[in-house]
């Protein structure tokens, strides 16, 4: 559960879920006339079976207070569902928009009091939920002037052509920003210890103090240790190593599919071809020569252990 805050100050505690086919009800009675402008005449059953993603916003007495739902294309018949991308490039600035990271929101209403923060705790909710999403677009054939709690997440989005649509956009990094992933350092010795008493039983960690400080102070070639960081805090941990006993692997499962986790030192070797004088019989086809490939040895490893990983539940997704 989260806190949101209305525009009269309000505070209610929140959770944003799945719809249900039950919630059709309660989304009906917060449609709005500035939500029909925008997005045309919406039958809720419909949507929310046809929906690649559907969200509601819901008190914790199940009241509902906002509803989004989201496709893989734009709102109507502004454009084939399959062409978009090529249509979006020749009408507007957004290079950056694909298939594997942009959403189109198709519907959303609000209870008037929450909106605007509704709409904000569902966006953030939506990129947290899907890690590829760096994108969410209105495009829409209904020209009508957006509800104040779109505006306030949306922006225009830039146009090529005098195309008569509703045309916005929203960004990743305005409402759930990428974590940022760099090499551990032992003053995360403090933070990343909470994660682990929160969230493992590890006794090789818990049972020794310095364990972990150790760790990331003897990185090497073999040994990396990485943290990621949201608000300049540790929220995750990885240590990984390129120390993996093969032997060990090769003794409990099959790795043929996978080359044994070896780089194999290979040496190919050519059958000579037959002199051009040879006398071969004519109905023989002839054949190209064939070439043989030796492994010299086990090679060098290919694989890395992951030794540790923690990460806080509220960025697991992430």
């Amino acid at each position: 559960m989260r806190t949101i805050t209305s525009s009269s100050g309000q505070e209610e505690a929140v959770n944003v879920r799945r719809t249900e086919s039950a919630d059709a009800q309660g989304i009906n009675g917060l449609i709005s006339p500035e939500a029909g402008a925008v997005f045309g005449r919406v039958n809720v059953i419909h949507l929310l079976e046809k929906a690649n993603l559907a969200v509601t916003l819901a008190t914790e007495r199940e009241e509902i207070l906002a509803h989004a739902s989201f496709f893989d294309h734009p709102v109507g018949d502004l454009v084939d569902q399959t062409c978009w991308e090529a249509f979006l490039q020749k009408h507007f600035s957004a290079e950056t928009c694909t298939p594997l990271n942009t959403l189109f929101l198709h519907f959303f209403v609000a209870d008037t009091d929450f909106a605007t923060a509704s709409a904000k705790e569902i966006l953030r909710a939506v990129f947290n939920a899907v890690a590829e999403l760096e994108h969410i677009l209105l495009l829409s054939p209904h020209a009508g002037v957006l509800e104040e709690a779109l505006e306030e997440v949306f922006d225009p989005l830039q146009r090529l052509t005098d195309l008569e649509c509703s045309a916005f956009i929203c960004h990743r990094q305005e409402h759930c920003p990428k974590l940022l992933i760099r090499p551990a350092r032992v003053e995360d010795h403090d933070d990343l210890m909470r994660l682990f008493v929160d969230q493992t039983k590890v006794l090789s960690v818990m049972e020794q103090p310095y364990f972990l400080a150790e760790l990331i102070q003897e990185q090497n070639e073999e040994n990396h240790c990485a943290v990621c960081e949201s608000d300049g805090l540790p929220v995750g941990f990885i240590s990984v190593t390129s120390d993996v006993d093969l032997k060990q692997l090769h003794d409990s499962f099959d790795l043929s599919e996978l080359d044994g986790l070896s780089k194999l030192d290979q040496i190919r070797n050519a059958d000579p071809a037959a002199p051009p004088e040879s006398r071969e019989d004519p109905e023989t086809p002839r054949t190209d020569p064939q070439e043989e490939t030796q492994s010299t040895g086990a090679g060098k490893s290919s694989a890395v252990c992951i030794q540790f990983f923690v990460i806080d539940k509220n960025h697991e997704t992430r």
